[in-house]
């Protein structure tokens, strides 16, 4: 069942959602914005997602990591981690060490922070009166870092939520002292590892996914009006495919300076060769 931080979360949301609707160009966007999640590839890619996070829980179920008092906790994980890991699965071509950046960001301190802060909870009222006040805080200092002659004003903000946060954890540090010999500590475990292996687990999805993004932009842009027959555009797709595999980071940066070439290639084995120059160069340049 959610709790009351979720509860006051689920709450605001539902306004917004309600003040959304009162005015007709946010009902526009946010048609705009169903219009594009129901594209066929994007729900596909929601839907398979969610169906690999399905198999993590059923298999953490089996290894006892996993139990339905959690359901909240995942399906919230889900909506902020999981489907942002996939929103920005572009950054797989664009980002150096993608992989290992998102390792250490699952099993970041902001991760265990927040299991903390669920622990123990103010009541729904002062969730609901809290809230916004971060929200906006935060919101605030978005925007602030954004603008240089806004530093002064994001720094004593920044200061603002740090000593929210604090008092927020010494409520909670509190609160688990005090009621430590009453608390599940198996529970406990299991919320504090949960957003961790889930993350972990499905890091390897969102980096194949991010893969077959970057390599259907760049097929795409080499064929797009390109006159060649078909048996030339598979020779050419395998050769980068061959050339690169999982490589996506160091795929795009060949296309960045290669895209022409590649695209007026008229053999496989002209493509594989426009690789191993590229690899020369490299070479030679570090």
């Amino acid at each position: 069942m959610p709790n009351d931080a979720e509860w006051a979360t689920f709450i605001w949301a539902g306004a917004a959602l309600v003040a959304c609707l009162t005015r007709s160009d946010l009902r526009q966007s946010m048609r705009s914005l169903v219009r594009t999640l129901a594209q066929r590839k994007i729900l596909t890619a929601f839907l398979l997602l969610a169906g690999w996070a399905v198999g993590e829980v059923l298999l953490g179920e089996w290894l006892r990591l996993w139990n339905i008092q959690l359901t909240t906790d995942t399906a919230i994980w889900y909506v902020t981690v999981a489907s942002v890991l996939l929103v920005n699965s572009s950054d797989v071509g664009t980002e150096e060490h993608y992989l290992r950046k998102r390792l250490v960001g699952a099993i970041a301190l902001p991760v265990i922070v927040g299991v903390v802060m669920q622990l123990f909870v103010p009541s729904l009222l002062v969730e609901l009166l809290l809230q916004p006040v971060l929200f906006l805080l935060v919101g605030t200092s978005v925007v602030a870092a954004s603008k240089d002659e806004s530093a002064a004003a994001k720094k004593f903000i920044d200061t603002l939520i740090a000593m929210a946060v604090l008092a927020l954890a010494g409520y909670q540090v509190a609160s688990i002292a005090g009621s430590w010999s009453h608390l599940s500590k198996a529970q406990i475990g299991r919320q504090f590892a949960m957003p961790v292996w889930l993350s972990l687990g499905v890091l390897p999805w969102i980096y194949l996914t991010g893969v077959y993004a970057t390599y259907e932009a760049a097929f795409v842009a080499i064929t797009l009006g390109n006159d060649e027959t078909r048996r030339r555009r598979v020779a050419k797709r395998l050769a980068l495919l061959l050339s690169f595999h999982i490589r996506a980071h160091e795929f795009s940066r060949f296309m960045e300076r290669s895209q022409w070439p590649v695209r007026t290639a008229s053999s496989f084995r002209e493509v594989r060769h426009l690789v191993g120059e590229h690899r020369r160069e490299r070479e030679a340049a570090a």
